[in-house]
C-alpha cells in the first residue's frame, strides 16, 4: 500500500551503513521498504542483493545456511549429489575372502537435500544419512554362505566428514545361523574420495 507525499516516516534500516553515501542508501530503502506492499518489497531486496552481492553486508538481513553439507552438487528437486571412488579392498588377513561390493567402484552418494535420507549404489545400495553438517554414514549389509556350513553377514559401512574429500570404508562380518562357524577375523579398512 502506497503512502500520501509528505508523510514518510524514516524508519531504522536493517542495512548496515559505513559511509554518507550507504547511509542514504540505507535511509531510502527504508523509505523505500515503508512505502510499497510485500510484493514489491520482495523484488526490491532481490535487486538490492543482486546489486550489492551476496556477500555483502546486507546480505546479513537474510538467513544463510551453513554450506557443511552442501559444498556437493545440488541437483535441485532431485536433491544433492557428489561423487565417490573406491580404489582396491584389500582384506586383513590378506589369506581372507570377503564379500565386499565397493572394489575399485566410482558411483554417486545422492541424498535430500531437507531430510538427508542417502544412498549410494555399489553392487550393492548403501542406505543411511548425510546430516546438515555434511557428515555421511551409509551402510550395505550382505548374506552369504561359506564351506563352514555357516551362513555369514557382512556390515560394510562408509562414513565420515563430505568436506575432508575422503570417507572411511570398514568391513567386518559374523555367523548369523550354523553350528561350529569359523573365526570371525575376516576385515577390511578403505578410504574413499569424495568428488
Amino acid at each position: 500500500m502506497l503512502r500520501s507525499p509528505g508523510t514518510y516516516a524514516v524508519t531504522t534500516s536493517p542495512f548496515v551503513s559505513r559511509t554518507r553515501q550507504q547511509q542514504r542508501f540505507a535511509e531510502f530503502c527504508g523509505l523505500a521498504w515503508t512505502m510499497y506492499d510485500e510484493r514489491v518489497r520482495f523484488v526490491l531486496l532481490c535487486a538490492l542483493l543482486v546489486a550489492c552481492g551476496a556477500r555483502s553486508e546486507i546480505a546479513g538481513v537474510l538467513p544463510v545456511e551453513d554450506a557443511g553439507a552442501h559444498d556437493a552438487h545440488d541437483a535441485g528437486d532431485a536433491g544433492c549429489a557428489v561423487t565417490l571412488s573406491v580404489g582396491t579392498i584389500v582384506p586383513t588377513p590378506s589369506s581372507c575372502w570377503i564379500d565386499q561390493k565397493v572394489s575399485n567402484v566410482t558411483t554417486t552418494l545422492s541424498w535430500d537435500c531437507k531430510t538427508g535420507a542417502a544412498e549410494a549404489d555399489f553392487d550393492v545400495p548403501f542406505e543411511g544419512t548425510v546430516d546438515p553438517n555434511g557428515n555421511v554414514s551409509i551402510q550395505a549389509t550382505t548374506t552369504f554362505p561359506w564351506s563352514d556350513g555357516c551362513t555369514w553377514e557382512s556390515a560394510q559401512v562408509i562414513a565420515g566428514q563430505l568436506s575432508s574429500k575422503a570417507l572411511t570404508y570398514s568391513y567386518s562380518e559374523h555367523p548369523i545361523q550354523g553350528t561350529s562357524c569359523a573365526p570371525d577375523y575376516c576385515k577390511s579398512t578403505a578410504t574413499v574420495s569424495v568428488q
